[in-house]
Protein backbone atom coordinates (compact mmCIF):
# COMPACT_ATOMS: atom_id res chain seq x y z
CA UNK A 1 0.00 0.00 0.00
CA UNK A 2 1.67 3.56 -0.76
CA UNK A 3 -1.11 5.76 -0.43
CA UNK A 4 -0.39 8.88 -2.31
CA UNK A 5 -0.71 11.72 0.05
CA UNK A 6 -2.68 14.71 -1.68
CA UNK A 7 -0.31 16.53 -4.49
CA UNK A 8 1.63 13.26 -4.12
CA UNK A 9 0.51 12.56 -7.87
CA UNK A 10 1.89 15.78 -9.07
CA UNK A 11 5.32 15.43 -7.56
CA UNK A 12 5.61 11.92 -9.01
CA UNK A 13 4.22 12.89 -12.66
CA UNK A 14 7.08 15.80 -12.55
CA UNK A 15 9.99 13.60 -11.96
CA UNK A 16 12.51 14.23 -14.68
CA UNK A 17 14.35 10.90 -13.94
CA UNK A 18 12.01 8.75 -13.51
CA UNK A 19 11.38 6.40 -16.48
CA UNK A 20 10.23 2.49 -15.22
CA UNK A 21 9.52 0.30 -17.23
CA UNK A 22 7.18 -1.19 -14.67
CA UNK A 23 5.19 1.05 -12.38
CA UNK A 24 3.09 0.39 -9.60
CA UNK A 25 0.54 2.89 -7.86
CA UNK A 26 -2.24 0.52 -7.14
CA UNK A 27 -3.97 0.56 -3.69
CA UNK A 28 -3.47 4.63 -3.78
CA UNK A 29 -7.08 5.78 -3.52
CA UNK A 30 -6.20 7.90 -6.32
CA UNK A 31 -8.64 9.38 -8.24
CA UNK A 32 -9.38 9.81 -12.47
CA UNK A 33 -7.73 13.22 -12.16
CA UNK A 34 -4.76 12.49 -10.53
CA UNK A 35 -4.12 9.04 -12.86
CA UNK A 36 -4.66 11.47 -15.99
CA UNK A 37 -1.82 14.01 -14.27
CA UNK A 38 0.48 10.92 -13.95
CA UNK A 39 -0.42 8.96 -16.90
CA UNK A 40 -0.27 12.10 -19.52
CA UNK A 41 3.49 12.49 -17.66
CA UNK A 42 6.93 11.79 -19.40
CA UNK A 43 7.29 9.02 -16.34
CA UNK A 44 5.02 6.93 -17.94
CA UNK A 45 6.58 7.02 -21.44
CA UNK A 46 8.68 3.64 -21.13
CA UNK A 47 6.14 1.86 -19.54
CA UNK A 48 5.66 -1.35 -20.42
CA UNK A 49 3.96 -2.77 -17.51
CA UNK A 50 1.04 -0.93 -15.66
CA UNK A 51 -0.73 -1.38 -12.37
CA UNK A 52 -3.21 0.79 -11.20
CA UNK A 53 -5.42 -2.14 -9.54
CA UNK A 54 -7.70 -0.79 -6.27
CA UNK A 55 -7.47 2.80 -6.89
CA UNK A 56 -11.05 4.76 -7.21
CA UNK A 57 -10.58 5.33 -11.20
CA UNK A 58 -13.96 4.72 -12.27
CA UNK A 59 -14.69 5.19 -15.93
CA UNK A 60 -13.03 8.44 -15.90
CA UNK A 61 -9.96 6.93 -14.93
CA UNK A 62 -9.89 4.59 -18.20
CA UNK A 63 -10.51 7.71 -20.40
CA UNK A 64 -7.45 9.05 -18.61
CA UNK A 65 -5.93 6.07 -19.71
CA UNK A 66 -6.62 5.83 -23.63
CA UNK A 67 -6.33 9.68 -24.01
CA UNK A 68 -2.43 9.39 -22.62
CA UNK A 69 -0.01 9.76 -25.38
CA UNK A 70 2.69 8.46 -22.93
CA UNK A 71 1.45 4.55 -23.04
CA UNK A 72 2.75 3.45 -26.61
CA UNK A 73 5.01 0.53 -24.70
CA UNK A 74 2.21 -0.92 -22.49
CA UNK A 75 1.76 -4.29 -22.47
CA UNK A 76 0.55 -5.46 -19.73
CA UNK A 77 -2.25 -3.47 -17.66
CA UNK A 78 -3.75 -4.25 -14.14
CA UNK A 79 -6.87 -2.41 -13.19
CA UNK A 80 -8.62 -4.19 -10.76
CA UNK A 81 -11.16 -2.99 -8.03
CA UNK A 82 -11.62 0.59 -9.44
CA UNK A 83 -15.28 1.23 -9.81
CA UNK A 84 -14.84 0.63 -13.77
CA UNK A 85 -18.43 0.11 -15.99
CA UNK A 86 -19.17 -1.33 -19.48
CA UNK A 87 -18.47 2.18 -20.13
CA UNK A 88 -15.19 2.38 -19.09
CA UNK A 89 -14.59 -1.57 -20.77
CA UNK A 90 -15.95 -0.19 -24.14
CA UNK A 91 -13.47 2.74 -24.12
CA UNK A 92 -10.65 0.31 -23.02
CA UNK A 93 -11.48 -1.96 -25.98
CA UNK A 94 -11.55 0.70 -28.53
CA UNK A 95 -9.09 2.03 -27.46
CA UNK A 96 -5.57 1.31 -29.95
CA UNK A 97 -3.70 0.40 -27.13
CA UNK A 98 -5.77 -2.14 -26.41
CA UNK A 99 -4.49 -4.56 -29.14
CA UNK A 100 -0.74 -4.20 -27.80
CA UNK A 101 -2.19 -5.84 -25.17
CA UNK A 102 -1.17 -9.36 -23.74
CA UNK A 103 -1.78 -8.96 -20.35
CA UNK A 104 -5.17 -7.36 -19.11
CA UNK A 105 -6.25 -7.69 -15.41
CA UNK A 106 -9.77 -6.04 -14.85
CA UNK A 107 -10.86 -8.70 -12.08
CA UNK A 108 -13.29 -7.22 -9.56
CA UNK A 109 -14.79 -4.38 -11.08
CA UNK A 110 -18.55 -3.55 -12.32
CA UNK A 111 -18.75 -5.49 -15.25
CA UNK A 112 -21.93 -7.51 -16.30
CA UNK A 113 -22.03 -10.62 -18.14
CA UNK A 114 -22.71 -9.03 -21.50
CA UNK A 115 -19.62 -6.98 -21.18
CA UNK A 116 -17.32 -9.38 -20.15
CA UNK A 117 -18.27 -11.52 -23.60
CA UNK A 118 -17.34 -8.16 -25.47
CA UNK A 119 -14.03 -7.88 -23.81
CA UNK A 120 -13.50 -11.67 -24.38
CA UNK A 121 -14.56 -11.66 -28.05
CA UNK A 122 -12.14 -8.25 -28.39
CA UNK A 123 -9.32 -10.25 -26.65
CA UNK A 124 -9.65 -12.87 -29.97
CA UNK A 125 -6.80 -14.83 -30.21
CA UNK A 126 -4.65 -14.10 -28.06
CA UNK A 127 -4.32 -16.33 -24.71
CA UNK A 128 -7.29 -16.43 -22.04
CA UNK A 129 -5.05 -17.41 -19.63
CA UNK A 130 -3.83 -13.72 -19.87
CA UNK A 131 -6.97 -11.92 -19.31
CA UNK A 132 -8.22 -11.89 -15.86
CA UNK A 133 -12.04 -10.75 -15.59
CA UNK A 134 -12.78 -11.71 -12.21
CA UNK A 135 -11.57 -14.60 -9.35
CA UNK A 136 -13.03 -17.72 -7.32
CA UNK A 137 -14.66 -16.54 -4.30
CA UNK A 138 -12.43 -18.07 -1.95
CA UNK A 139 -9.14 -15.55 -3.75
CA UNK A 140 -11.17 -12.78 -3.59
CA UNK A 141 -12.36 -13.47 0.35
CA UNK A 142 -8.97 -14.35 1.31
CA UNK A 143 -7.24 -11.07 -1.10
CA UNK A 144 -10.29 -9.13 1.03
CA UNK A 145 -9.07 -10.50 4.17
CA UNK A 146 -5.47 -9.71 3.84
CA UNK A 147 -6.15 -6.11 1.90
CA UNK A 148 -7.88 -5.26 5.36
CA UNK A 149 -5.35 -5.98 7.17
CA UNK A 150 -2.61 -4.67 5.31
CA UNK A 151 -4.56 -1.22 5.89
CA UNK A 152 -5.40 -1.73 9.40
CA UNK A 153 -1.55 -2.27 10.01
CA UNK A 154 -0.95 1.13 8.06
CA UNK A 155 -3.11 2.76 9.78
CA UNK A 156 -1.77 1.68 13.08
CA UNK A 157 1.81 2.93 12.23
CA UNK A 158 0.57 6.55 11.21
CA UNK A 159 -1.35 7.30 14.52
CA UNK A 160 1.86 5.68 16.07
CA UNK A 161 4.15 7.76 13.93
CA UNK A 162 2.13 11.11 14.26
CA UNK A 163 1.72 12.00 17.71
CA UNK A 164 0.91 15.80 18.28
Amino acid sequence: VNLLRQGGAAVLAQSKYLRPHALNIGVNLIGPDDMRTILHAPICADCVELDIGVNELGDGGIDALVSSPQLQHLATLRIPSNLITADGIAALVAWPGFQRLVQLDIGDNQIDPATEAMLRSAWGSRPATMLRTDETPEQSQEEEFNFHQMIAQIMAENQGGHQE
